[in-house]
C-alpha cells in the first residue's frame, strides 16, 4: 500500500498539540511514556498521524507527501507507538487502506464525523477484536443520477444487515439515524454486547421529512431484545410516533433515553408516546425529549393540556436528568412544577423549553415554582426554564427555603421581567451565596427584546450585590 499522497481535504489545519507528532524525537519519548499508561488516548486527522513516519511537505494544492523514502526504522518507530493507541477520532473525509488491526492492535474506540463511499477500511475496523466503541456521525452517499442523496439505498442497507451479526465486541454504537431502518433496528436488538446505541441526526438530515412515510421507521423493543442496552438515542420523523414504538416487557437496564422528533407530533400522540416510555423504561434516570426547531410550531397555551403531556412521566421515580425542549412556548402552572418535584425527588437537572422565547402571559409559572425544587429536590443542581416574573408569586421564600449547597446554575433569561428589584430579591433569597444567576441571552433572541436583556443583566448584578452584603453580614456576626 502506498502512503505517499494524502488529499488536502483530509488534512486541514493542524493544531498546536498535533504538531508534536511531526517531531520524531518527541514521538519516541511519548511512545515510551505511553507504555507506562494503559489509558493512552490519541486523536488525530490523517496528516499528523502519518507525520510520525517521516516529515511531510505540501505538493501544490492537491495534498502532502513524504520528503524522503520510508525506511524500516520509520515503521518500527510508528508501530512502537501505534500499538498503544486505544482511541482514534477523525473529523474529515479520509481513507486508510492497511488493515487497522495490524497497525492498531489495542484500538477500542473509533469515531468518524463523515464517512464517504471510499472509506473501505470501515469493514475491517468493525471486525477488530478489541474494538468496543464505533461512532459514525454522517454518511456521504455515492453520486447517483447527478445528485447526492442522504437516504441509504437498498444495497447499503443489505450490506449493513449482513455486517451486524459480526459486531461481537461493540458495546457503544452510533450511526446516522437514516441508516437505522426497522430491519436494522431489529437486527441490532439481538446483540448480546450492545450497551449504548445512538441514532444521530446529522446536519444533512435536519430538514422536514418527505411527504411520504418512507422514513417513518418503526422501533420494536421486545422483551428478549437489547438484553444489555442501558442508553438509547432515537429519532422519529412521523407525526404519530406512538404508532411506531413498541415496547414489550420491562427494560430494567435502560437508564438513559434521548428522543428527537423531526416532525412535530400531535398532542394525543405525544401523550401516548410518553405513556409507552414510562411503562417500558421504569428505571430511567436520564430522559431527554426534543421537538426539532425545523418542525411545524404549535404553541401549547393551555397549561392543563401541557401538563397532561408530561403527566405519564411522573411515575419515573428514579429520574435525575430531565429535558423537554419543544419548539414553541409551552405553558405550565406552579402546581405542575410542584407535582414534578415531588415525583422526582432525585432530580439534579431540569430543562424545559430552553430554546424558546417567552412573551408575557405565555406561561403561568411564577417565581414561586422555584420553591418546589428547593423543598423537594435536595440534589437539584441545574435549572433552565422560563418563568413569567411579571406575575406575583403566591408564596415567598422562608429562612429555611434555599437551594442545596451543591446547586450551581439557574438560567431563566428567556423569561419576561419588569420589576428588577423584586425579582432579584426573590432569587437572591433562594440561591446559595456562591451561585450566580445566569443572564446569557440565547443567540437566536439577541435584539428581539433589548430591554429584557438589560433588565436581566441588572437583576444579576443586584443578586451578586445582595449576596456580597449577606456574606459581609455573616462574617461580621462571627466571634
Amino acid at each position: 500500500m502506498s502512503w505517499s499522497m494524502v488529499s488536502d481535504e483530509m488534512c486541514k489545519a493542524v493544531t498546536a498539540s498535533s504538531k508534536v507528532w511531526t517531531m520524531p524525537e518527541l514521538v519516541t519519548l511519548i511512545a515510551a511514556r505511553a507504555r507506562l499508561y494503559s489509558g493512552h488516548y490519541f486523536g488525530a486527522t490523517i496528516r499528523p498521524l502519518l507525520s510520525i513516519l517521516a516529515p511531510m511537505e505540501r505538493i501544490g494544492d492537491s495534498g502532502f507527501m513524504f520528503t524522503r523514502p520510508l525506511e524500516t526504522s520509520d515503521w518500527t518507530r510508528f508501530l512502537g507507538y501505534s500499538k498503544h493507541v486505544i482511541y482514534m477520532y477523525f473529523s474529515d473525509d479520509h481513507m486508510i487502506a492497511p488493515k487497522p488491526s495490524d497497525i492498531f492492535p489495542s484500538l477500542r474506540d473509533f469515531a468518524d464525523m463523515r464517512v464517504s463511499p471510499c472509506s473501505n477500511y470501515l469493514h475491517n475496523m468493525t471486525f477488530h477484536k478489541r474494538l468496543r466503541e464505533f461512532r459514525i456521525r454522517s454518511w456521504i452517499a455515492p453520486l447517483q443520477l447527478g445528485t447526492y442523496t442522504m437516504v441509504p439505498d437498498k444495497l447499503t442497507i443489505v450490506e449493513l444487515l449482513a455486517l451486524i451479526p459480526e459486531l461481537h465486541s461493540i458495546d457503544t454504537l452510533s450511526l446516522p439515524s437514516l441508516f437505522v431502518t426497522s430491519d436494522v433496528f431489529d437486527a441490532l436488538s439481538r446483540s448480546v454486547s450492545l450497551q449504548e446505541f445512538h441514532l444521530l441526526c446529522s446536519e444533512f438530515d435536519r430538514n422536514p421529512p418527505p411527504p411520504d412515510n418512507s422514513l417513518h421507521y418503526a422501533f420494536r423493543l421486545l422483551a428478549d431484545g437489547f438484553s444489555k442496552l442501558c442508553s438509547l438515542t432515537i429519532e422519529h420523523r412521523s407525526p404519530r410516533p406512538h404508532s411506531l414504538l413498541l415496547v414489550t416487557g420491562m427494560k430494567p437496564n435502560m437508564t438513559r433515553l434521548s428522543v428527537q422528533f423531526s416532525c412535530a407530533p400531535d398532542f394525543t400522540g405525544l401523550k401516548k408516546y410518553h405513556a409507552i416510555l414510562s411503562g417500558g423504561f421504569s428505571s430511567l434516570t436520564e430522559l431527554f425529549i426534543t421537538v426539532s426547531q425545523s418542525a411545524e410550531k404549535h404553541e401549547i397555551s393551555d397549561s392543563g393540556h401541557a401538563f397532561g403531556l408530561l403527566q405519564p412521566l411522573l411515575v419515573l421515580e428514579h429520574l435525575e436528568y430531565f429535558s423537554f425542549n419543544y419548539n414553541a412556548p409551552v405553558s405550565l402552572k406552579d402546581e405542575h412544577i410542584e407535582k414534578m418535584a415531588q415525583a422526582w425527588p432525585l432530580l439534579q437537572y431540569f430543562v424545559f423549553c430552553s430554546d424558546v422565547f417567552y412573551d408575557v402571559h405565555q406561561t403561568e409559572l411564577t417565581l414561586a415554582c422555584l420553591l418546589s425544587f428547593a423543598e423537594h429536590c435536595p440534589r437539584i443542581d441545574f435549572l433552565m426554564f422560563a418563568i413569567d416574573t411579571t406575575l406575583d408569586p403566591p408564596r415567598q421564600p422562608t429562612d429555611d427555603t434555599v437551594f442545596p449547597p451543591n446547586f450551581s446554575t439557574l438560567t431563566v433569561t428567556n423569561s419576561p421581567i419588569l420589576d428588577i428589584t423584586s425579582v432579584a430579591t426573590y432569587i437572591a433569597d433562594l440561591l446559595p451565596i456562591s451561585v450566580r444567576l445566569e443572564c446569557a441571552v440565547h443567540l437566536d433572541f439577541e435584539g428581539r427584546d433589548i430591554d429584557r436583556s438589560e433588565r436581566w443583566e441588572s437583576a444579576t448584578l443586584l443578586v451578586d450585590a445582595l449576596h456580597q452584603a449577606s456574606a459581609r453580614s455573616l462574617r461580621r456576626s462571627l466571634p
